[in-house]
C-alpha cells in the first residue's frame, strides 16, 4: 500500500531517481490536521484531500526544505528498521503522488 491515498485510489506513480538529491518541502497552502492514527491533507487550492498512513506521516514531517530525498531515505530506514531498497520504492511512489497533488514544491534540485 503506498503512504499516500487520494479518495481510497492510487495515484500517478512517475518519478525518476535521478532527482535523488533534490530537495522540497511542504506548500503553505496544504491544510494539515494529523490524527492518532494517520495525516489529513487538503490541498487548499483544489479542495482535493489525502490521507497519510504512519509513513506518509513521517515522510511529510521530514519534507522540511533543507533535507534531500536521499537523506530522507536514509532517516526512514533507521527510523522504521526497513530495508533501504523498500523505502526507496515507497518514497517514490510518496513523491510522485505528492508532486502530482501539488502538495510540495522544489526548493532546490
Amino acid at each position: 500500500m503506498s503512504p499516500l491515498t487520494k479518495d481510497s485510489s492510487e495515484i500517478d506513480r512517475e518519478t525518476s531517481a535521478d532527482h535523488h538529491d533534490d530537495v522540497h518541502a511542504r506548500r503553505d497552502d496544504v491544510i494539515v490536521r494529523k490524527l492518532p492514527d494517520r495525516t489529513v491533507l487538503l490541498n487548499g487550492t483544489t479542495g482535493h484531500a489525502f490521507e497519510l498512513n504512519a509513513l506518509g506521516s513521517a515522510i511529510w514531517e521530514l519534507l522540511d526544505g533543507v533535507r534531500s530525498w536521499s537523506e530522507i531515505e536514509t532517516e526512514l530506514a533507521h527510523r522504521f528498521a526497513a530495508p533501504a531498497d523498500r523505502i526507496a520504492a515507497d518514497l517514490t511512489a510518496f513523491r510522485s503522488g505528492l508532486e502530482g497533488a501539488a502538495l510540495i514544491r522544489r526548493v532546490r534540485p
